[in-house]
């Protein structure tokens, strides 16, 4: 073989390798964005799926962690973020979800179902994305975590949060899917979610909008909802005065703990204290 054959040859493959365009990271790739509030379950979903048991952390600013998959027998890579600190990390978006990244990106919006300020932030997220993501709402969740401290609730009140929760994401074509670090079913079940959405760019197949069952449902497929309008303010209404009790009993049980901690004693103070409390006490018993 004629050497300079061999190294035009070369040069050729060098040429047109470098004019081929360099594909920007993450581009065509799958993308699963978590945002919520603090202790609102991201990290413990993330975790799940990859079969982790590790304790979290609060993650301070973003998270992220990658995974390669085999799809119909081709390499596929799932990358996963988590946004934390809750609304006020929002302006970080823009530098993951990139106009080269965000037709692969899936978010789910993580709420604390057993919490009302949780569940309330999660509404502001929506906002945001909606604002941030604009066409992107139809790969966009609402996930619910800790269900099984909120199945404890009686069957009023779930009924009015989940009528409340599912009318929102109708009205903004999202999903919908309650889960719990607890209950293995419903961690196998949130894997399958990302299975289907994030990796098959499928919709979810299961269904389930019935308030006494954790409700899954895809974007746009609650098509047997019938709203008033009155679901979302009877929910609002209910957090707010949940929020407001757990307000006053918190401050209630700050001012017992300032008037019995030892550290703060004043022998006169308490001794007032204990004679009006003995007081009190007699005119009881009489």
């Amino acid at each position: 073989m004629n050497p300079d054959n061999v190294v035009n040859d070369l040069w050729g493959q060098i040429i047109e390798h470098e004019t081929e365009p360099i594909k920007p990271y993450g581009a065509g790739d799958s993308h699963v964005l978590f945002v919520g509030g603090e202790q609102s379950g991201k990290s413990s979903l993330i975790n799940q799926f990859f079969g982790r048991g590790d304790s979290t952390y609060p993650t301070l600013a973003l998270a992220y962690q990658c995974c390669n998959l085999k799809v119909n027998g081709k390499e596929k890579v799932l990358h996963f973020w988590e946004l934390g600190g809750g609304v006020q990390m929002e302006s970080l978006i823009p530098t993951i979800a990139t106009e080269d990244t965000i037709s692969g990106f899936v978010v789910f919006v993580c709420f604390d179902l057993s919490k009302s300020a949780s569940i309330i932030e999660s509404l502001e997220w929506l906002d945001i994305l909606q604002m941030r993501l604009k066409d992107k709402q139809n790969a966009i969740f609402l996930a619910g975590t800790h269900y099984d401290l909120f199945e404890s609730k009686s069957p009023q009140d779930k009924e009015i949060i989940v009528q409340g929760l599912r009318s929102i994401a109708a009205e903004h074509k999202v999903g919908l899917v309650f889960t719990s670090s607890k209950m293995e079913t419903l961690i196998n079940r949130f894997k399958n979610v990302i299975k289907y959405v994030c990796i098959a760019n499928s919709n979810v197949r299961e269904k389930s909008v019935d308030f006494f069952n954790p409700v899954i449902v895809g974007p746009g497929a609650d098509t047997e909802l019938q709203t008033s309008g009155q679901e979302v303010a009877d929910m609002m209404n209910k957090l707010s005065a949940e929020i407001a009790i757990e307000k006053r009993d918190k401050s209630s049980n700050s001012l017992k703990n300032v008037i019995t901690d030892p550290g703060l004693a004043e022998e006169d103070i308490d001794s007032l204290y204990l004679a009006k409390k003995a007081e009190l006490n007699s005119k009881k018993a009489k």
